[in-house]
């Protein structure tokens, strides 16, 4: 578990929210945190075939699985503790329960749906330790994608021939000195559509940079 991160419990653009979420419940292979929501959202394509899903990916054994499966079990109980708030950091520990982590990885996992990931598509984390790259890891399994952990002390040669050595579709950057260092070389990685930056990002006018809490919603 991350250094800052304390484990508290051992162990397409334009379609609706709630179709990114019925998408990012099929691509997952074990039910999401809350089984009623996940009902709530497959109803309209039928009960039945919804149960059958269920129970399916409750047969089949998954890392991601695992995570929303002890969601359901620990809820409020804390799962991470940082010294972050809103990816800033801070001078107090702040608590991430069990259902908001899982929470906030379904919804990234829609999100990143929506801008146009695809099953088996790589996504590179660039960044520290923190909380959000836990979620960002549990959101990119869940979506069926695949996460690339990258130092955050990689030069640009090295975070450039990683990128490009897995066909990156997209990138998480921890705070902003990573973020421009991933746009530097971006233009040298072809397949690389969008950053999604764990700070907050208020002053670029750069489409390709997304905020994590505006992809979150």
């Amino acid at each position: 578990m991350c250094d800052a991160a304390k484990p508290g419990i051992p162990g397409g653009h334009g379609a609706s929210i709630q179709h990114l979420s019925e998408r990012y419940h099929f691509r997952q292979r074990e039910p999401i945190a809350l089984v009623e929501p996940y009902r709530a959202i497959i109803g309209a394509i039928g009960e039945q075939r919804g149960a059958r899903e269920i129970e399916r990916q409750e047969q089949e054994g998954t890392q991601s699985g695992l995570f929303f499966r002890q969601a359901e079990t620990f809820g409020d109980d804390v799962f991470m503790r940082a010294k972050l708030k809103d990816g800033l950091p801070g001078t107090e520990w702040m608590d991430i329960t069990w259902r908001e982590a899982a929470e906030n990885a379904h919804a990234l996992g829609a999100g990143l749906i929506g801008r146009g990931i695809q099953k088996d598509d790589r996504i590179g984390i660039f960044s520290h330790n923190r909380p959000r790259w836990v979620i960002a890891d549990q959101a990119i399994q869940g979506a069926g994608a695949i996460g690339v952990p990258i130092y955050p002390t990689s030069t640009d040669h090295q975070l450039l021939f990683i990128l490009n050595d897995c066909e990156a579709k997209a990138l998480f950057t921890g705070d902003k000195s990573l973020l421009e260092q991933a746009l530097r070389i971006m233009p040298e990685v072809p397949t690389l559509e969008f950053i999604v930056c764990f700070a907050p990002v208020t002053d670029s006018t750069d489409s390709r940079v997304i905020d994590f809490d505006a992809l979150v919603k």
